[in-house]
């Protein structure tokens, strides 16, 4: 029998999973702490959106400047969690190349959430599509890929030549732009589609008969509310139904992102009871975990008896985030240790960590997708990826900036000065593949372009996982 003892000291370094490292199941109860840590990082995210989109229909903030803000910083805390972790335990740290490798997997994670982004979800979602075929709008690819490219022209920028005093600011100025389009997007289109000659009819959401307008955010919960909705009896897939407008007349999905597809037919009935049973087995294999999470941060979505406590549903789930994510930031940095090569840290964050935090959209995208709301979804993932870059690695390097701190990314880091070039290839391809054939309001991705997107998401992953064990 082995004797476990752990000090302090242990614990605040590294959780004492190094008094286990001679246990014959330690390295077995690691692994499973990790996945738990994953499993916990996704249900305390869901809670932090259900507060977040709250507080949008509470303040009265338009679903524009919600979903670019709140919603998508809810939707991104997971990565910038685990980044911000990294990288101020990396300032920390004694060691160079545990301080360059913890920095490695902060901004690996981030990088590797846009690949997937841009190729993994796109790519799934197209082949799981109800008619196998994927509707996305033209102008928001154009949108989306133009600002996120941007950040990470300027992310390379600062990887090539150092990063200056100008890069984190122009990272959150970047965003700043990309919002601001975001609010007056239906103006600019109105007014560029009089500039070329063809008259758009221009912004149609606000009404004019002195009515009070039903916030979007709340609309969304009335329909699933509803006694004729099949998911009103679902909190299981009630909780994951994508922040859509709904025009109770007409039953169609409206909004700048959304195309008109008809709801409620059989098919949308099958699809929604087979998501169900899925995030049934799930649920049933992590109630525990589920069940202290669900216990500590009240239900605060509209029309729920907590919905008022949607402050304290934040602070908690936040907290809970930010432990899980120090939780999976310790293992990963043990695990880079064990294994002797500083470069892994950066592969674990790439796949692993990445994979972690992007899963449950692209389960969410999925899903979505089954019902014909794809454009939503994916429309989602592509604009969430622009506050990962320029909030998730801008804002702490210029806290660390301002504080007189180097930050610890040097120059001639291979790996993040590659995979971003990369990165940044993979949002060319992105938009090619998307625009070929595409009318002037719509792109579809194919069954074959989404066997080509995935497979070009395996051969960059492929490619950059080689070089960086091979450096």
């Amino acid at each position: 029998m082995v004797n476990v003892t752990c000090s302090w000291d242990q614990f605040t370094s590294d959780l004492c999973f190094s008094a286990i490292d001679g246990h014959p199941v330690g390295m077995g109860f690691e692994v499973i702490v990790f996945l738990v840590a994953f499993a916990g990082l996704a249900f305390s995210a869901e809670h932090l959106c259900n507060s977040m989109e709250t507080l949008c229909d509470h303040w009265n903030i338009p679903e524009d400047v919600g979903g670019a803000t709140f919603i998508a910083l809810g939707g991104s805390i997971p990565e910038i969690a685990i980044n911000c972790i990294a990288t101020f335990k990396a300032v920390h740290s004694k060691s160079l190349s545990t301080s360059t490798s913890l920095a490695d997997m902060g901004v690996g994670a981030i990088l590797g959430s846009g690949m997937m982004a841009y190729l993994l979800i796109p790519g799934l979602s197209a082949l799981f599509s109800r008619d196998n075929a994927l509707q996305i709008r033209t102008r928001s690819i154009y949108r989306d890929a133009t600002f996120y490219g941007l950040a990470v022209l300027t992310l390379m920028s600062a990887l090539h030549s150092g990063l200056s005093v100008y890069h984190a600011p122009i990272m959150i100025s970047i965003y700043i732009c990309y919002v601001i389009v975001l609010v007056f997007s239906e103006h600019l289109h109105f007014w560029w589609s009089h500039a070329i000659g063809h008259p758009h009819l221009g912004p149609t959401r606000h009404r004019n008969d002195g009515k009070v307008v039903q916030s979007v955010f709340r609309e969304r919960y009335s329909s699933i509310a509803s006694p004729m909705s099949p998911t009103a009896d679902d909190p299981l897939f009630a909780a994951s139904v994508p922040l859509i407008p709904v025009d109770t007349d007409s039953s169609t999905v409206v909004g700048e992102d959304a195309l008109i597809i008809p709801m409620n037919d059989d098919e949308d009935r099958s699809n929604d009871e087979e998501a169900s049973a899925i995030k049934s087995a799930v649920y049933t294999v992590t109630w525990p975990l589920r069940f202290c999470i669900d216990l500590t941060c009240p239900d605060c979505r509209i029309f729920q008896p907590c919905e008022k406590f949607y402050p304290l549903t934040f602070i908690i789930s936040f907290a809970w985030i930010t432990l899980f994510s120090f939780i999976i930031t310790v293992i990963v940095d043990r695990w880079v240790e064990i294994l002797n090569m500083p470069s892994a840290s950066a592969i674990f964050g790439l796949i692993i960590v990445a994979a972690g935090a992007e899963i449950p959209d692209a389960v969410n995208a999925v899903t979505i997708s089954k019902r014909g709301f794809g454009s939503m979804a994916i429309s989602a993932c592509l604009g969430a990826q622009v506050i990962n870059i320029c909030i998730g690695l801008g804002l702490p390097w210029l806290i660390l900036l301002i504080a007189g701190i180097k930050v610890p990314i040097s120059s001639g880091n291979m790996f993040v000065h590659e995979t971003s070039f990369f990165l940044f290839i993979d949002v060319l391809v992105f938009v090619i593949i998307a625009i070929l054939g595409a009318t002037q309001t719509t792109s579809l991705i194919t069954y074959k372009k989404a066997i080509f997107l995935l497979g070009w998401y395996c051969l960059t992953v492929g490619y950059i996982v080689y070089s960086t064990t091979n450096m």
